[in-house]
């Protein structure tokens, strides 16, 4: 393996690992698109000797986001934030981000297919240094980029600033990623649930309402996750109704995977008592 194939190993390895997101267990993630449309993103793997969930980014840095949350949405308060107010606020997360992710996108492609074609052609001339210069320039201007937004949006975020201007300079890899930080501080106050109801008609948010709604429902606890989707005019009764059954099925009232006889309780679900079509 020659050094240029090692140095793209390792630049591919760590910009991956850029991509993904830890969350503890029970923690959901929204993948968006410049901040109009939130779509429920399931975790790529779990962790569960650590107790994690691992999410990942959207690997092109633009104009794809990732907000991760570390709740259960069925647990977290609605909250004052409405539908109207997060449609307002995911165009202006979308609005602040944009040079940032716009910046990262013009180094991954310079690092993952200029710099490769640079290097292959003119490997000895001048022009392998201007693109090494550039490369390096573009992260500088994504770095103080960085730099004022956090200022403006986290005044007293000094130190974390400091240090995340400083890799955002020196590694190209965690430049890349340089709006990660901003999405997940601005959406950490956000109601999960408000961005499920927000794009409800997706077939991703409406799998995961009607799974949430089932909890609740067997919960007998539906008042808070009621009220919104009362807010976004959706009806949950269709959501309940039982799957077609055999005499001797029974079926989670959580997941619906469907029992042959035998199990009284669900596997997936945590020990969820089984029904039957009569229950």
């Amino acid at each position: 393996m020659t050094d240029a194939q090692t140095f793209y190993l390792l630049l591919a390895a760590f910009y991956l690992y850029e991509c993904l997101s830890f969350a503890p267990s029970g923690s959901q993630a929204f993948a968006g698109k410049g901040g109009k449309i939130w779509r429920w993103r399931e975790p790529a793997f779990h962790l569960s000797g650590a107790h994690k969930e691992v999410f990942c980014a959207p690997i092109i840095p633009w104009p794809g986001l990732l907000s991760v949350f570390p709740t259960n949405p069925a647990t977290a308060p609605i909250g004052p934030l409405s539908l109207h107010h997060l449609r307002k606020r995911s165009l202006l997360l979308g609005k602040i981000t944009a040079p940032l992710r716009e910046l990262g996108l013009l180094l991954f492609l310079h690092y993952f297919l200029v710099f490769p074609i640079v290097y292959y052609y003119y490997l000895g001339t001048i022009w392998v240094i201007v693109a090494i210069l550039m490369g390096e320039l573009l992260a500088l201007i994504t770095a103080c980029r960085f730099y004022c937004i956090h200022k403006r949006l986290f005044p007293e975020a000094k130190g974390e600033r400091r240090i995340e201007t400083f890799f955002n300079a020196f590694f190209p890899w965690h430049s890349m990623r340089a709006s990660d930080l901003i999405v997940r501080k601005m959406t950490a106050t956000w109601n999960p649930l408000i961005l499920l109801a927000g794009d409800a008609q997706h077939p991703k948010n409406t799998r995961q309402l009607a799974r949430l709604w089932r909890e609740a429902t067997y919960a007998n606890d539906t008042t808070g996750l009621a009220s919104l989707l009362d807010l976004a005019d959706i009806d949950p009764a269709p959501w309940n109704r039982p799957p077609g059954l055999d005499a001797d099925q029974k079926f989670c009232p959580i997941c619906r995977t469907i029992y042959d006889a035998g199990p009284t309780t669900c596997v997936d679900c945590r020990g969820v008592s089984l029904q039957g079509n009569q229950s």
